[in-house]
């Protein structure tokens, strides 16, 4: 009995336990209890790997009945979503180095009652948790819109991917080099000479500065691209579905810059910490700034799907953050 239930359910159990864990290295982490906080973490950490491992991994196929049950098996969707989530935790984890170094985790210290260790776990686990969510949300919703990942759904379900096309990956870095550029023009020759000195940046070292790029190129495509494009995509394209009439071009445009508005004007409480007081210069450059990249990133995942988008990214991440220390 307890085997069957075991077998049915393991993928939710694990996931249950994982949880669970996270929740108790939050409330050991309040205490100051860093001990056993760090084993809750490690625990929970090694649950989601589990977990992970049993939706990525092939289901075995019987006979029968159970294997009509299996061909109807929402498991390579999920298999995504477990991809995304372990990625995404990853790329939270990567991140902690270059917050040690620029002082980024020690003023959030500053601000709370937890233990640096305890903050730099819940952000992976909030990290996680955002990822699970918004790719599971994303999958579920991009066939409809039109979108998705093809090469990755098409790997993890054992299927021929699509081709790699070599022509997309030296557009999407040629793509990503000019958009870097035009940031730094921009930056350098239109807003900083009407803005006053926003102070000396703290500075970090050339390898954590390239750790952060997995950040960039996967949890914020997962939350802009797969997630809030594809939302609005979908809801804007209700109608025509209802008609089943294509989604036209201008629909998919109108979600790409909204996706990059948005993601630009999250960025204003940072803008606001950093120049002490926002004005209209300000909010034009954090829109441009942060969006302009994002429209191409978008283009790119409607065009050809997620795997384009995240390379663009992570390749527009090196060229911002990694490049420029090589010439300090």
């Amino acid at each position: 009995m307890i085997s069957m239930l075991y077998n049915r359910y393991k993928s939710w159990i694990w996931l249950l336990l994982a949880l669970l864990f996270a929740t108790g290295a939050y409330s050991k982490g309040s205490r100051g209890l860093e001990g056993e906080m760090l084993l809750n973490a490690g625990l929970g950490a090694a649950c989601l790997l589990v977990w992970g491992f049993l939706l990525i991994r092939k289901p075995k196929i019987r006979e029968g009945t159970d294997a009509l049950i299996q061909s109807s098996s929402p498991l390579p969707a999920w298999r995504l979503v477990a991809l995304f989530t372990l990625a995404g935790a990853f790329a939270a984890t990567a991140m902690i180095p270059y917050q040690l170094q620029t002082g980024l985790l020690e003023t959030a210290v500053k601000t709370s009652p937890l233990p640096p260790a305890a903050l730099a776990g819940i952000t992976v686990l909030q990290t996680a948790i955002f990822c699970f969510v918004a790719s599971f949300i994303g999958v579920k919703l991009a066939p409809k819109a039109g979108l998705g990942a093809p090469l990755l759904a098409a790997w993890l379900n054992r299927e021929q991917p699509p081709k790699l096309s070599g022509r997309w990956i030296a557009a999407a870095a040629i793509g990503s080099a000019i958009g870097t550029l035009l940031i730094f023009a921009l930056e350098s020759f239109i807003f900083q000479p009407r803005m006053e000195p926003a102070g000396v940046s703290p500075s970090a070292s050339i390898w954590s500065a390239a750790l952060i790029v997995f950040y960039g190129g996967i949890v914020e495509e997962v939350l802009l691209r797969l997630f809030l494009m594809t939302l609005i995509v979908w809801l804007l394209s209700i109608p025509l579905r209802r008609r089943r009439r294509p989604i036209p071009p201008f629909l998919y445009w109108g979600a790409i810059v909204l996706a990059a508005v948005l993601f630009g004007l999250g960025h204003l409480p940072a803008t606001n910490v950093m120049f002490g007081s926002l004005n209209a210069l300000l909010v034009i450059r954090a829109l441009v700034l942060n969006g302009l990249l994002g429209i191409w990133f978008g283009y790119l995942y409607w065009k050809k799907g997620l795997e384009y988008a995240i390379i663009a990214h992570l390749l527009a991440d090196v060229f911002l953050h990694v490049v420029p220390q090589l010439f300090i």
